[in-house]
């Protein structure tokens, strides 16, 4: 007696759920969508919600792919219009707006459960983005806020002083702005009296900064 197989049939093609491969494009897209219901304009990859004529919650992408998955650790923060016009034309530089955060945390830092977020395909991305979206609503938001004033920002920025980056130039503009002119040049005073703090931009920066609010 021959042995028979019978092959398996196979649901018709559009009953079969088709999972495709994530890329960081598409997640950006749909994050941006689900930022956009929230009240941020999104380009390429950064948020911006306007809180006044100085300040603007700020929200940066942060992606990076592992095994076939998107990770997105999004940055929440605040932009100081003032601050880094200030910082730029001090240093000589054109002014970019709204391009960099004046301070930004990684948003794992304010959730207690979720350091990130993970896309796997395209069929779960929405559903994924609209979580993130959730997570900044409910602990980027009140953090952002906070942030939204000279007050609020300055001892954030001072504990940053240490890593460079812009922050002398940052905290010292922000102590000027505030109307704290001998605190701006106590800082500025002490940071260039320091022979460890060597680094030619941020002196020449400081220097100027010190002179412009002077001179104003």
């Amino acid at each position: 007696m021959k042995a028979c197989t019978k092959a398996a049939r196979l649901p018709p093609a559009s009953k079969v759920k088709m999972i495709h491969k994530i890329d960081t494009k598409f997640v950006e897209s749909m994050c941006s969508d689900a930022l956009q219901e929230l009240g941020f304009i999104m380009k390429r990859g950064i948020g911006t919600l306007n809180f006044d004529d100085n300040f603007y919650y700020w929200i940066g992408l942060n992606s990076g792919l592992d095994s076939g998955s998107v990770r997105i650790n999004p940055f929440v923060g605040v932009h100081s219009r003032d601050v880094m016009k200030t910082i730029a034309e001090v240093g000589g530089a054109k002014y970019k707006p709204l391009q960099s955060a004046t301070f930004a945390v990684f948003l794992g830092e304010l959730t207690p459960n979720t350091h990130q977020f993970i896309f796997s395909n395209e069929s779960d991305a929405r559903v994924e983005a609209k979580r993130l979206a959730s997570a900044i609503k409910e602990f980027g938001f009140p953090f952002m806020h906070s942030i939204c004033d000279y007050e609020g920002l300055l001892p954030l920025l001072k504990k940053r002083v240490p890593i460079l980056g812009g922050y002398p130039q940052r905290y010292a503009a922000t102590l000027y702005l505030h109307g704290d002119l001998p605190g701006g040049n106590e800082f500025v005073d002490s940071y260039l009296a320091d022979t460890k703090n060597s680094e030619k931009d941020v002196v020449e920066d400081l220097r100027n900064l010190k002179t412009r609010f002077l001179d104003g």
